[in-house]
């Protein structure tokens, strides 16, 4: 992020206009948690935030970042769908451990959660590898006024295209586990309906 402000836009000022906008977008998502989630439910909520991402990324795409007031508009639609994503995804995973529960009897929500920890801290380990091999392919010169081409269409791959990518695909997989979410509702309600039929036998 750094070196694509420095050496694409030539204006390492913005990166406090990002910070700040990103921000913005993370409180914009706490506050419409809430109604997200009885719209769209913790499955497709993380979609819905995937789908702004992607948005997102190609309003950037499009504009170059050249344009300030879109860029902060960018920023806060990332900012929305990026934080959002995070918080929603770990909901989604405890309601995969209820799912189990319910399904099959099975209480997995330790092992999941710790291979959910594992992959996060193993997905950042391996982003800020990945991110220094790519730089061996092209010609960086450190601190160096001007970089080639290939390193700037680098850094511009790496914060708009990969993400957009990235965040596409997530997307996906949300709309994907959005399936199962609904049967989890049903697997409450006919639970709920148990319970209340026993209770009435128990009365009777």
């Amino acid at each position: 992020m750094v070196y694509y402000f420095k050496y694409n836009l030539q204006n390492t000022d913005l990166l406090s206009v990002y910070s700040v906008t990103v921000m913005i977008g993370n409180i914009i998502g706490i506050l419409t948690m809430k109604p997200m989630h009885k719209r769209f439910g913790n499955a497709g909520s993380c979609a819905f935030c995937g789908v702004a991402c992607v948005i997102g990324c190609i309003v950037r795409w499009i504009t170059m970042d050249q344009n300030l007031v879109i860029f902060v508009a960018a920023m806060i639609i990332l900012g929305f769908g990026s934080g959002m994503v995070g918080s929603y995804s770990i909901q989604c995973i405890l309601d995969s451990c209820t799912y189990a529960r319910l399904k099959d009897g099975a209480d997995n929500q330790g092992t999941t959660m710790a291979v959910f920890t594992f992959s996060q801290k193993l997905g950042q380990a391996l982003g800020g590898v990945i991110a220094g091999w790519m730089l061996e392919l092209v010609p960086y010169v450190a601190n160096a006024q001007v970089q080639e081409r290939s390193v700037l269409d680098l850094f511009f791959a790496e914060n708009i295209i990969l993400p957009m990518l990235l965040a596409g695909c997530l997307a996906i997989g949300f709309i994907f586990v959005s399936r199962y979410e609904k049967k989890l509702r049903e697997l409450i309600k006919n639970r709920k309906a148990e319970e209340q039929d026993a209770g009435s036998c128990q009365k009777a």
